[in-house]
C-alpha cells in the first residue's frame, strides 16, 4: 500500500533489509540498516536529494504514529544508472508489529521533486537482547539472589525447628536457670565444719586482702610483740574495744614512769 503516487514511471526506488535481517526485525535502541536501491531506466537525469521514514498504527488504519530525521544525499542518478546507499531507521516503541513507510525525494533537471515510496510494509519491533554487563539486568539478579537467601534461611531454621526441638529448648532453659539460681546467691564468709544451705554462694577467705576483712565483735586480733629497752619483748595484745597493751609484766610505759620517779626524789 502506497501514500504516494509519481508519473515518473522509468524511475524505481526500493527499499530492503540486509541479509542479516531477512525478517524486518526493528530494534528500539539501535540504528536499523536499510538498503535503498535506485534505478533509472529513463533517458532524463535525476539527483537523489534525502530519505525518511514514518511509524504507523496498523491497528487504526495506518495512522501516523512518528515521522523520522531526513537523510540527506544530494547524489546525481543518471540516465540509464543503478545506485544504492545505506539508510537506517531508529525505534523507540514498545514490543509490536508497527507500520513502517520509507521514502525517497528526487530532482529532475528542472529542479522539480519527486517523492518516491521505497518501503511500505509492517515490521516487529523488539527489545535487544540482554548482556551480563545490563544494569538493570544485574540489579534483577541481586534481587532474585536476595530473595532466594532470605526463603532459604527461613527454611533452614524451620527445618531446624522441626528436627531438633528438643535440644534449642535444653539451651535456653539452662541459659535462663543458670541466670535466675545466680541472682538468687548470696555472698557470706566460708566457716569451717558448716554445711551450706542452697540458696548460699560461700566463698574463701584466703585470697581476700587482710585490710579488707572486718573483724568479729569482741574477738581479739594478735599483734606481734612490742619490742621494750634492754631487749625485752611481752606477747601483748589489741582488743577491738581499744584496749591499750598488756602484759603479764611491766609495760613500757610504767617502767618509764618509775624512772622519772626515781629521778625526781
Amino acid at each position: 500500500m502506497g501514500l504516494f503516487t509519481d508519473d515518473a514511471s522509468h524511475i524505481e526506488v526500493k527499499a530492503v533489509f540486509p541479509d542479516n535481517n531477512p525478517l524486518g526485525v526493528v530494534v528500539n535502541g539501535q540504528q536499523n540498516q536499510m538498503i535503498l536501491k535506485f534505478i533509472n531506466s529513463g533517458t532524463g537525469n535525476y539527483t537523489i536529494v534525502n530519505a525518511a521514514a514514518s511509524y504507523h498504527d496498523v491497528e487504526k488504519n495506518w495512522a501516523l504514529v512518528r515521522n523520522t530525521t531526513a537523510l540527506k544525499y544530494n547524489v546525481p542518478l543518471p540516465a540509464g544508472s543503478n545506485f544504492s546507499v545505506p539508510f537506517n531507521v531508529h525505534s523507540e516503541f514498545r514490543p509490536r508489529d508497527i507500520g513502517l513507510t520509507v521514502w525517497a525525494n528526487l530532482n529532475d533537471v528542472q529542479k522539480d521533486t519527486h517523492r518516491f515510496v521505497a518501503f511500505n510494509s509492517t515490521v516487529g519491533v523488539v527489545e535487544p537482547q540482554g548482556s551480563w554487563f545490563d544494569l538493570q539486568a544485574l540489579f534483577m539478579y541481586i534481587v532474585v539472589l536476595a530473595t532466594l537467601g532470605g526463603l532459604g534461611y527461613f527454611a533452614y531454621n524451620a527445618l531446624m525447628e522441626y528436627y531438633y526441638p528438643q535440644q534449642k529448648r535444653t539451651r535456653s532453659s539452662k541459659r535462663a536457670g543458670g541466670n535466675a539460681a545466680t541472682a538468687d546467691l548470696k555472698v557470706v564468709p566460708a566457716e569451717s565444719g558448716k554445711p551450706y544451705p542452697a540458696s548460699v554462694k560461700p566463698y574463701e577467705e584466703d585470697w581476700v586482702p587482710s585490710h579488707h576483712l572486718k573483724p568479729a565483735g569482741g574477738a581479739a586480733r594478735k599483734r606481734k610483740g612490742v619490742k621494750v629497752d634492754g631487749g625485752a619483748s611481752s606477747a601483748a595484745e589489741v582488743t577491738s574495744g581499744g584496749e591499750g597493751f598488756t602484759s603479764g609484766g611491766e609495760s613500757a610505759s610504767e617502767k618509764k614512769k618509775g624512772g622519772k620517779k626515781g629521778k625526781r626524789n
